[in-house]
């Protein structure tokens, strides 16, 4: 079987994968299909709050359901949703400082984004 158009073989079992896979990396195949990506174990996990209003991709089986407070009547369209680290993700952050952030666009045009360690007001 042919290998994706999204992987490229480096040498003998070895493969890389382009932007358009999850994460983008190296991967060892003992097959010559490798299959997409999943994400990482759960070193930041989405968390569910009392004031969430949607579920965004709720049936989307590709995607992870997204607990969101939808702002009534925004006329940014604002939304909040909410993560929590695992420790060794704490740890990494405390010593490094920093927060990746993916957003797949699908080649369109990029929204404005904040990422805060501050609860928003929402009513």
């Amino acid at each position: 079987m042919p290998v994706s158009a999204q992987m490229r073989r480096l040498f003998g079992r070895f493969y890389f994968a382009d932007r358009k896979f999850l994460f983008p990396g190296v991967y060892y195949s003992t097959k010559r299909v490798l299959p997409l990506p999943t994400a990482h174990p759960t070193s930041i996990r989405i968390v569910e709050f009392p004031e969430q209003t949607v579920v965004i991709a709720k049936d989307q089986p590709e995607y992870q359901p997204l607990p969101a407070y939808r702002f009534a009547n925004d006329p940014q369209g604002r939304i909040v949703c909410c993560w929590q680290m695992a420790l060794g993700a704490r740890l990494r952050f405390l010593f490094t400082g920093k927060i990746w952030h993916q957003v797949l666009t699908f080649n369109g045009p990029l929204q404005p984004q904040l990422l805060s360690t501050e609860k928003p007001e929402m009513p």
